[in-house]
């Protein structure tokens, strides 16, 4: 499965570090898509980035779509095969870690949730998907629409430094983690 991974092009630091993260967790099949930018409110431009990898998606027919954004961190060695291994039968939106929100112990989303750092959109949720034109972070505003599944353990976070998102350096995710059930190297 080809993974899609969000970028801005002038954002070097970011790429060097996803393409540590697909040099250490052997991914070679891999898009690279720039960012939108043409707004000035970053959740605009980062709504329109998700949702152009998803209509492209649609547009090619495809069955589901793979995404990442550029400071994905897989949680170890075997955490991206175990995520790719482990997709549910049933699923909207298939997560590969929230930092924010809860889930049920069918590891189901049961509010909101943060965390479209790595996850894959389902066909029959494309149309959804896209109808998003709110202001706001759209992992935020995909709240209750439909049926998102966290893979159980987790096996992504984020790295941390400058946030376009957030204007602000961000010293690490991890703590986001702390009570969830991660990943763990064998």
């Amino acid at each position: 499965m080809i993974l899609n991974i969000i970028t801005l092009p002038q954002r070097e630091d970011r790429r060097a570090l996803f393409e540590r993260e697909l040099i250490f967790n052997n991914i070679f099949e891999y898009l690279v898509w720039h960012g939108h930018t043409s707004s000035n409110h970053s959740y605009v431009n980062i709504r329109n980035s998700h949702q152009a990898v998803v209509k492209a998606a649609k547009d090619a027919r495809m069955k589901e779509v793979l995404i990442a954004e550029d400071d994905f961190k897989l949680l170890g060695a075997g955490a991206y095969e175990y995520f790719l291994n482990n997709k549910p039968d049933d699923y909207d939106i298939y997560l590969g870690g929230i930092m924010d929100g809860s889930i049920d112990e069918k590891n189901v989303v049961t509010d909101f949730f943060c965390g479209l750092t790595l996850y894959m959109v389902h066909e029959r949720f494309y149309d959804k998907f896209l109808s998003i034109h709110k202001f706001g972070n759209l992992d935020r505003l995909l709240a209750g629409m439909g049926k998102f599944v966290v893979c159980n353990p987790m096996v992504v976070s984020q790295h941390g430094g400058y946030s376009d998102n957030k204007k602000q350096i961000v010293q690490s995710y991890d703590q986001k983690l702390i009570g969830r059930n991660i990943w763990q190297q064998e």
